[in-house]
Parts: structure tokens; sequence; C-alpha cells
């Protein structure tokens, strides 16, 4: 380290901060980023279920399902379900949590074959019986978009490191004491005052 010039330590120096300072930001990425990304699609899946409760009803002893339910939208399967555990209405993807009971309000984790989904139930109940309302997301859906800005991250970390790094090199060259044209540091006055 004493071999290097002035110039290079203080670049070296100041690049190894910035790299530093990148490591922690894209680790608070990490730490941050995934737990967001997994509340949102919770979030997405719960909202999805709530309204679509409002849009079941019975009539006549039947269920009425409104034409504004939809079975699959914006990455959320809904499935309407009798108490017995029929279908009426909908479905989810390959028979998706068929072996899961149904849960008010729980929303819980499924897994099949290599992917993980979430389910969510609400119930409807009547005079005329018990509609339940599954909904169900792929968890990798919302990870996939992080993962995506994870790996843009990632890729560019060694470009902001050098561009920095470029940055620093003029440093060192610059003058570090007193500027042209400023008056300088304060001077004592006779009673060692400023």
């Amino acid at each position: 380290m004493k071999r290097l010039s002035i110039k290079a330590r203080v670049t070296l120096w100041f690049t190894l901060f910035l790299t530093l300072l990148a490591g922690l930001a894209l680790g608070t990425l990490l730490a941050v980023g995934g737990q967001l990304t997994e509340q949102g699609s919770q979030n997405t899946l719960k909202k999805a279920v709530s309204k679509g409760l409002e849009e079941l009803d019975w009539e006549d002893g039947r269920p009425d399902i409104d034409d504004d339910l939809k079975s699959y939208q914006d990455g959320v399967w809904l499935a309407v379900y009798d108490q017995t555990g029929g279908l009426v209405y909908g479905g989810l993807p390959d028979d998706l949590g068929l072996d899961q009971p149904f849960e008010e309000g729980a929303l819980r984790t499924c897994r099949q074959g290599q992917e993980v989904w979430y389910l969510y139930d609400l119930v409807s109940r009547g005079q005329e019986g018990t509609l339940w309302l599954r909904g169900a997301t792929a968890a990798q859906s919302a990870n996939q978009t992080f993962l995506m800005l994870l790996r843009l991250a990632l890729v560019a970390l060694p470009f902001l490191v050098l561009a920095g790094a470029l940055g620093a090199m003029p440093l060192p060259t610059m003058p570090l004491g007193r500027c042209a044209g400023s008056p300088g540091p304060p001077s004592r006055s006779a009673t060692g005052r400023i």
C-alpha cells in the first residue's frame, strides 16, 4: 500500500467505500424487496376474494353469481363451492387445494408439484345454504418480478462502482486547502479570540 501513489490510494479507498455502500444497498433491496412483493401478492389475493364475495348471493334457494365475478383476473384464480365442497362456479388450476379444508379468512400456502400457491377462503352464509369462495395465486409470480429487478441491480452494480472509481480519480489532484479567492481560516486577534 505504501508503494501506491496518493492518487491511487485515495481512489482505492473511495472505490472500496463505494462498493461497500452499493453492497449494503443491494442487501437492503434483497431483505425488504422480497417481503414487499410477497405481501403485495397476498394483499391482491385477499382483495380479489373479498370483492368476489360481494358478487355472491342467493335467489329462490339457488346460488346467484353476478356476471362481474371472473374466475381468473390479475393472477388470481377464484372458485365458488357449495357447503359439500362441490364446485359451483369457476375453478382453480389442476384442482389446486381440493385436499385443503375450507378455513374462513385464513391465508395459507399450498404446494403443488414444484409451485407454491397462496390460498384464501371466505364464506357467504344465507338461509338457503353456504357458499365458499376460494382464491389462489402463485407465490412465484410475485417473486419473478423481484428476481428480475435483482438481476438488473446485480448487473448494474459493477458499472456503478467503476463509474465511481473513475469519478474519484481526479479527487487527489484537486486542492484540498484554501480555494483561490477565499478569505482563508479565521485568524486570532490579540486577545486570543476568534
